[in-house]
């Protein structure tokens, strides 16, 4: 890849965190319940759960990518130097938090317990290994391009 193209993603990352976050938590809820809408019949529940989703999930999320972006430039300064796999565990962290506000939220009022108790189950898991790549690869290009 190009060190300019390069530059300008992880410049991009750091500075727009929160907005990252927000949508990292609030653009599979936005599919998944765009999904929903048009295969199953309408329930009230679904607007409050997407509520609960987009405002509460996404405000964690901003804030969770944030503090994980900050956290990871601040022991890349200083004498430990973050890795990689600093990056890993932080971004897979970052990305359990975005998990925890959408996939709660299908316990309210579920006619299904069990089908969102393995929602729950599976979607932190998953979203720490996609946080945990994300966080890798940024902070590879970030070693590469940051001052100390």
């Amino acid at each position: 890849m190009n060190r300019e193209v390069s530059d300008r993603i992880c410049r991009f990352y750091i500075d727009n965190a929160r907005l990252i976050g927000f949508f990292y938590c609030v653009l599979p809820s936005l599919i998944a319940y765009g999904y929903g809408f048009v295969s199953v019949p309408f329930r009230q529940i679904y607007l409050v759960r997407l509520a609960l989703t987009v405002i509460l999930g996404g405000s964690i999320g901003a804030i969770a990518n944030r503090m994980g972006v900050e956290l990871w430039i601040c022991k890349y300064r200083s004498e430990l130097s973050a890795t990689v796999l600093d990056g890993m565990i932080i971004g897979g962290v970052a990305g359990s938090a975005t998990a925890m506000v959408p996939a709660i939220s299908l316990l309210i009022d579920s006619n299904h317990i069990e089908d969102a108790k393995w929602l729950v189950i599976l979607s932190w898991p998953l979203f720490f290994l996609v946080g945990a790549i994300i966080g890798g690869v940024i902070a590879r290009y970030a070693i590469l391009r940051l001052d100390r």
